[in-house]
């Protein structure tokens, strides 16, 4: 991804977590991808939304958690601190 799209996802990262200090973030869709469409998708979810819906097929929760990509997880937080990088983890359980 060029830089100033990273820019542009670290703070919309840095918002997204100030604001509702979610459990995780993925970002899904065109960007996790590597074919950057018009907008960016982030699922932004609480620990019981993922449990509940992570397996069922249909929901963008499924469809996130596999093809998307962690941009933020509460519990790894500590390491994945930069504002220069966005830190790329591989879909938790």
């Amino acid at each position: 991804m060029h830089s100033d799209i990273m820019d542009v996802l670290e703070k919309a990262k840095h918002r997204i977590v100030s604001k509702f200090h979610p459990q995780r973030i993925i970002l899904f869709g065109s960007y996790s991808n590597g074919r950057p469409g018009p907008d960016m998708d982030f699922l932004v979810l609480t620990p019981e939304q993922y449990d509940r819906q992570k397996d069922i097929i249909g929901t963008v929760v499924r469809q996130a958690n596999q093809e998307g990509k962690v941009i933020y997880d509460h519990a790894i937080r500590n390491q994945c601190r930069s504002s220069s990088m966005i830190c790329r983890w591989r879909n938790l359980p």
